[in-house]
C-alpha cells in the first residue's frame, strides 16, 4: 500500500507494507461502520423524520381548524352584509354580471339580475329549439325510408 504525504509542499510517497492485524484491525472498524453504526444513523433519522412529519402534521390542523374558522366567520359575514342573492353566488354569474356592468349593458344590480335571468331563459328556449329541430330531422328521415319503401312495394 502506498501512502502520500504532503510535507511543507512537496510530495513524499512512502511505501508501507500492512502486516494480518493491521488488515484485522480496518475490518473489524469497517464491520462496525457497516454494521452497528450506519444502521443506528439511519434509525435515527428516520426517527427524526417521523417527530418532523408528526410535528408538521399537527401544526397543519392547526392550520386547517384555524382557517376553517376564518372561512365560516367570512361566510357568515358574507350572509350578512351581501346584497347580491345567494343564488347568484357562483363565480361565473358573477363574472357575467362584471361583463354586463363594464359594458355598460347594465347600471345596477337588479338590472343585472334580470338579464342575466332573461338570457337563461333565451338559452333554454333555443336548447328546446335544438332539440325539436334535432327529432324534426329524424321524423323526416324516418318518412322518407317509409316513402321509399312504400315506393318499392
Amino acid at each position: 500500500m502506498f501512502f502520500t504525504l504532503a510535507i511543507f509542499g512537496e510530495c513524499v510517497h512512502v511505501e508501507r507494507y500492512m502486516s494480518y492485524e493491521q488488515y484485522k484491525s480496518i475490518a473489524e472498524v469497517l464491520f462496525f461502520i457497516f454494521l452497528v453504526c450506519i444502521p443506528f444513523y439511519l434509525i435515527s433519522v428516520y426517527t427524526y423524520n417521523k417527530k418532523f412529519v408528526a410535528k408538521r402534521i399537527i401544526s397543519n390542523e392547526q392550520n386547517m381548524r384555524e382557517w376553517e374558522k376564518e372561512w365560516k366567520r367570512q361566510r357568515m359575514t358574507l350572509f350578512a352584509k351581501s346584497q347580491i342573492p345567494q343564488a347568484y353566488w357562483d363565480v361565473s354569474v358573477l363574472n357575467v354580471f362584471e361583463a354586463y356592468l363594464v359594458n355598460r349593458r347594465a347600471d345596477t344590480l337588479k338590472e343585472c339580475i334580470n338579464m342575466f335571468e332573461e338570457e337563461q331563459r333565451y338559452s333554454e328556449h333555443m336548447r328546446q329549439l335544438s332539440i325539436i329541430a334535432q327529432q324534426q330531422a329524424e321524423i323526416n328521415s324516418r318518412l322518407q325510408n317509409i316513402e321509399f319503401l312504400a315506393w318499392i312495394d
